[in-house]
């Protein structure tokens, strides 16, 4: 199945799930494999989901692996598509100190995670 394809069958009601309070956090990770390679995940305050029930507004969550990003919006391994609201400000803090220059919250570089 195409990538355009593939995103447009992702959220079945069409609804825009928003992430708010966002981060980048990295999964797992071991010393034989490429620092660029991690896997990397959102974590932050989901809004909209399809599925109030199991996802109340205001409900934090850890997304599966981010699969796509391109500028506010994501779309991860599990296929569900995010668009990301305001960054966490903890961690626009962090990444304004780590990465002065190329830091850019609204097109995030998805290279760099808070430290574990």
């Amino acid at each position: 199945m195409g990538l355009l394809r593939l995103i447009i069958f992702m959220n079945k009601k069409n609804t825009e799930i928003i992430l708010e309070d966002w981060a980048i956090v990295g999964g797992f990770f071991d010393t034989y494999h490429r620092p660029e390679d991690k896997i990397k995940r959102l974590i932050g305050k989901v809004y909209n989901h399809p599925n109030p029930t199991k996802f109340p507004n205001e409900k934090k969550i850890t997304t599966s692996s981010v699969f796509l990003a391109t500028g506010e919006c994501v779309v991860t391994r599990s296929g569900t598509k995010y668009k990301l609201g305001t960054v966490s400000p903890e961690y626009d803090a962090y990444m304004k100190k780590a990465y002065p220059i190329t830091w850019d919250p609204y097109n995030p570089n998805w290279c760099k995670e808070t430290p574990t």
